[in-house]
């Protein structure tokens, strides 16, 4: 019987204030380490009961919360009728808002889901990121890193011929493809569950079917297999990675430890709060060795090795 490792939190920000009248759609670490917030004043309704909209007939309002060691920056974005779910900043002067979905009319109307703001709310271009983008981040050198999930690697939406068939894609600031992970062979995402960009050269990432992880550096790829199946968000440090549980589990957390090309389970860990109760994370996000968790109004931060 493994043992279990309890650890307490002290929240870092209380963010009950911007979150008046607002819930959260995500959060992440930027590229910089700095936590970023995306908030809204309601959450769109699905298509047919399943499928996030491109675009919403109505209209909806943004609150975008980034926090600097300067202090907290606030952006409202009112009337909004694009359906956003990643938030990054970029080069500290920007924020990079992304929707998980593209829509593919035709060859001369494709939706661009990606949209580059001023920190006055003034957008100043657009690209598409394809579809059925899974995770969004920007390196510290401003390139993106998009992971996708099954239906952005196999097409719907109208792509026959789908943006994310590689499921790992790195672009630059403007929207133009850098490079993407070699498909071929034994090592196809069909759907990337987890990634963690560490720096402008090295991200991991974390695939189905087979639940390996890929840590590509430099243009080059190695693969390790951790004993976890269906782990959302990671972190690393060292030879040591913390997953938490996947498949709706997303309070437990695995400690494991590089053993040769595998990853093995050595301890459970839980998070747990200043009164002793349980983290119950809305929201999470991974960079390096930091984790993110939203509980409520409150974020907590972690980095493994503390």
């Amino acid at each position: 019987m493994k043992e279990t490792n309890i650890i307490s939190l002290i929240p870092i920000a209380d963010l009950a204030e911007e979150m008046q009248s607002y819930m959260p759609v995500s959060i992440s670490i930027g590229p910089g380490g700095e936590p970023c917030v995306l908030l809204t004043n309601e959450q769109p309704p699905l298509q047919q009961g399943m499928f996030p909209q491109t675009v919403t007939e109505e209209a909806y309002d943004y609150k975008i919360v980034i926090l600097q060691e300067a202090g907290t920056q606030v952006l409202h974005l009112p009337n909004e009728h694009w359906n956003y779910h990643f938030i990054q900043q970029l080069d500290h002067g920007h924020i990079l808002l992304a929707g998980a979905r593209s829509e593919y009319h035709s060859a001369d109307h494709i939706e661009e889901n990606a949209r580059v703001f001023t920190m006055e709310g003034e957008c100043v271009r657009s690209f598409c990121l394809g579809d059925g983008i899974e995770d969004l981040y920007v390196a510290p050198d401003n390139s993106i890193w998009t992971s996708y999930f099954d239906e952005g690697v196999y097409g719907n939406f109208g792509w026959d011929t789908p943006i994310g068939r590689h499921g790992l894609i790195r672009w630059d600031d403007e929207g133009r493809q850098l490079e993407h992970h070699d498909s071929s062979g034994d090592h196809h995402i069909s759907d990337c569950y987890a990634m963690n960009v560490v720096s402008d050269e090295e991200v991991w990432f974390y695939y189905y079917m087979d639940f390996e992880l890929g840590v590509r550096k430099a243009g080059q790829s190695v693969y390790y297999m951790p004993d976890v199946e269906g782990a959302s968000h990671f972190a690393m440090h060292g030879d040591k990675l913390l997953m938490n549980g996947g498949y709706g589990d997303q309070e437990q957390f695995f400690e494991l430890e590089r053993n040769g090309s595998r990853y093995v389970t050595k301890r459970f860990v839980q998070f747990r709060k200043p009164n002793g109760s349980l983290l119950r994370p809305q929201a999470t996000s991974n960079r390096g060795r930091q984790l993110l968790f939203l509980d409520g109004t409150e974020l907590f931060r972690y980095e493994l090795g503390d």
